[in-house]
């Protein structure tokens, strides 16, 4: 719902791309997901620059915690 928890989607690769900006949207951060592929590189400072601008984003809501979940193909 509009308070509920929200999750943003960031995949990374030898850049970043923000694919779901923050939302509660469970259906789109499905899609996002789903558009995901392993790639050839593992930028990860790309990833995690990207996550905590949309962290910092306006789209963050005040007062909510604000993780950061990292997972990786491994390559």
């Amino acid at each position: 719902g509009a308070d509920g928890d929200q999750a943003a989607i960031v995949a990374f690769n030898s850049a970043a791309t923000l694919l779901s900006p923050l939302s509660a949207d469970r259906v789109a951060l499905d899609a996002a997901l789903g558009a995901i592929a392993p790639g050839p590189q593992t930028c990860i400072v790309c990833g995690v620059d990207a996550a905590a601008q949309e962290l910092a984003s306006t789209r963050h809501r005040p007062g909510r915690a604000a993780p950061l979940v990292l997972p990786t193909d491994g390559r």
